[in-house]
């Protein structure tokens, strides 16, 4: 939960699709906030050892922990295709052809973003030919 804060912290990208929250932290707060966040846990850590239980090294390569996120976008996506979406009642027919067009764009990068950390490949994916 405390990574959580840390997050919130770091603010919203600028391109996020779907901004949550609002930078109302002022530079103060925000150091207080980071000074808190690690008193806890230096303390969770501390009692932890005291306790005799072992703190446990990271152990998920980011590089996975990517690749479950992407699947999950992935799977999301793939529920807003009209095959998946007509069962939530009628939909006109110009919004099924928008649906799966947007759908599947969005899938195809997924899947090449997938390929570039499977295949360790750099580039942008403005470089697809697309544009």
């Amino acid at each position: 939960m405390l990574s959580e804060i840390e997050v919130i912290l770091a603010g919203p990208a600028t391109t996020a699709a779907f901004p949550r929250d609002i930078a109302d932290v002022t530079p103060a707060q925000r150091r207080t906030i980071e000074e808190y966040c690690a008193r806890i846990q230096e303390r969770l850590v501390r009692s932890l050892t005291r306790m005799g239980i072992p703190v446990e090294e990271p152990s998920i390569p980011a590089s996975r922990a990517i690749q479950v996120a992407l699947i999950s976008i992935d799977d999301t996506v793939e529920e807003l295709k009209s095959r998946r979406m007509r069962r939530w009642g009628a939909i006109p027919e110009a919004a099924l052809t928008d649906l799966d067009d947007g759908a599947s764009d969005v899938q195809a990068l997924v899947r090449d973003f997938r390929c570039v950390l499977v295949d360790g490949v750099t580039g942008s994916p403005e470089d697809d030919g697309a544009n």
